[in-house]
């Protein structure tokens, strides 16, 4: 994930801040409208998830998503990214398709 973070030390404050080069504003609304749709708080595994569709703006099947996060270390099932990847399709944040010749499902981030 190309995920570019800063660390900003706040001098005297002992307080570390990652910074997102990508809007975090914009990426709060998300998780906020995901909550919502959602019904229920968001589990660190859907906020990796949408924070990866909504930076990257892919089209990716479950197991590329799932292999992706794999190489970068992430410890979670493909069953995980599935149930995840569905529940955000349910409600309307993801598009789902299947592209012509294809049997996998891929899923974007819709705008």
């Amino acid at each position: 994930m190309n995920m570019k973070n800063e660390r900003l030390n706040l001098q005297g404050e002992g307080i570390v801040i990652e910074q997102n080069h990508c809007n975090s504003d914009k990426l709060q609304e998300v998780f906020l409208r995901a909550e919502n749709a959602k019904g229920s708080y968001l589990t660190p595994f859907d906020r990796l998830l949408l924070e990866f569709l909504y930076t990257e703006q892919v089209l990716i099947n479950t197991e590329e998503l799932w292999m992706t996060l794999k190489r970068e270390g992430v410890k979670i099932s493909i069953a995980t990214v599935q149930l995840c990847l569905n529940r955000f399709h349910r409600c309307g944040l993801l598009e789902k398709q299947r592209l012509e010749g294809e049997k996998k499902h891929s899923y974007s981030f819709i705008n």
